[in-house]
């Protein structure tokens, strides 16, 4: 749809839609950073959809990718069943119909939409809370054992104040300390119950597998360790860096340096 010289005379940089009734004005401006101009396409709507507060947007169309939860797909089934589409034969009928590519990028999607309809879950719509921040899935067991110690801990620092002698307060501090322990214990096996079902799932649905393991990655950067002008290795990320920067650096070349010949003269 750009109709104007993107560079010099020459129409290069291109913008491709099935829609063009949707754009209004397309403009093309030089910038002082390149040769290339700067096109700019104005539609005649927001694409962007409206939001509903902090907890996220309008609820998707509910036939669209959009509404599709494709980390828990089956990707198994829905591989199988487009491997048994014609593709052939769908784009035979459309050439025959006098189609220019559009109809069958129309179908194809409309195709993959439907496998998809059928073989992924819909996506839960959060619910903004009452109290206002992020809602989090909830760990039962967890809660009722916090719930416990803290009550152990409003005895224990009540009979500490009236009656510190108490033989009590041992008791107490001995079943908070093992309260500490089962709420350590709750936490690892919801840990365990998440890595094993990502575990389960990394065949059939490899994305939640790569999600999860990135998740809870520990690994900061994958460069490195570097040597230095003397050969010896570097780790600290600063001294990296200024390693990295020294060594790009060292390619570049200042246009405005007289000694540097003008490679355009001899051009045609």
């Amino acid at each position: 749809i750009v109709d104007k010289p993107t560079r010099n005379q020459n129409t290069l940089d291109l913008v491709l839609t099935n829609c063009p009734h949707y754009v209004n004005s397309i403009t093309s401006e030089g910038v002082p950073i390149s040769d290339h101009n700067l096109v700019t396409v104005t539609l005649g709507f927001d694409w962007r959809e409206p939001t509903l507060g902090r907890m996220g947007a309008t609820p998707p169309d509910p036939h669209s990718f959009a509404s599709l939860n494709c980390f828990e797909g089956d990707f198994e089934q829905i591989n199988s069943r487009l491997g048994e589409v014609n593709w052939q034969l769908l784009f035979d009928v459309c050439v025959e119909s006098g189609d220019d590519g559009a109809m069958f990028m129309e179908l194809m999607r409309l195709t993959c939409l439907q496998l998809a309809l059928h073989h992924c879950p819909k996506k839960r719509i959060p619910i903004k809370p009452e109290s206002g921040g992020k809602r989090r899935p909830i760990n039962r067991q967890k809660q009722i054992l916090k719930r416990k110690k803290r009550k152990l801990k409003a005895r224990l620092r009540a009979l500490q104040v009236h009656e510190p002698e108490s033989p009590v307060i041992q008791e107490l501090t001995d079943s908070i300390s093992l309260l500490n322990i089962d709420i350590r214990d709750a936490i690892n096996l919801e840990y365990n119950r998440k890595e094993l079902k990502a575990v389960a799932t990394v065949k059939k649905n490899p994305r939640f597998f790569f999600s999860y393991a990135k998740k809870h990655s520990k690994l900061r950067s994958n460069v490195g360790p570097l040597k230095d002008e003397t050969g010896n290795l570097q780790t600290n990320p600063k001294t990296m860096a200024d390693i990295l920067r020294h060594q790009y650096s060292s390619v570049f070349t200042d246009p405005a340096n007289p000694e540097i010949r003008d490679t355009t003269l001899n051009l045609p």
